[in-house]
């Protein structure tokens, strides 16, 4: 896999561009990624998907608020989150 130079400021933008894609479509589930934050720290990515009819930018956005929404409230999820 390729790995580009990242922003250290922006780090998490960095790392979503390499999970964004549709070969997950159907499946939910956690993995975790094989690079460090800039403070050395591992990170667990959620993998999930959703469907809509609509691809601009507020369709999109009101689409991840609800996957977000369903995260929060889903006790397998929120046993992965790490708040600090």
């Amino acid at each position: 896999m390729y790995y580009q130079e990242w922003d250290r400021t922006n780090y998490l933008v960095d790392f979503a561009g390499y999970f964004a894609t549709c070969d997950a479509v159907g499946q939910t589930q956690t993995q975790e990624i094989d690079r460090l934050t800039p403070s050395e720290e591992r990170i667990t990515v959620l993998v999930d998907y959703t469907r809509g009819s609509e691809s601009h930018v507020n369709a999109v956005n009101g689409y991840i608020r609800t996957l977000i929404d369903s995260w929060v409230s889903d006790s397998q999820v929120t046993a992965y989150v790490s708040v600090k």
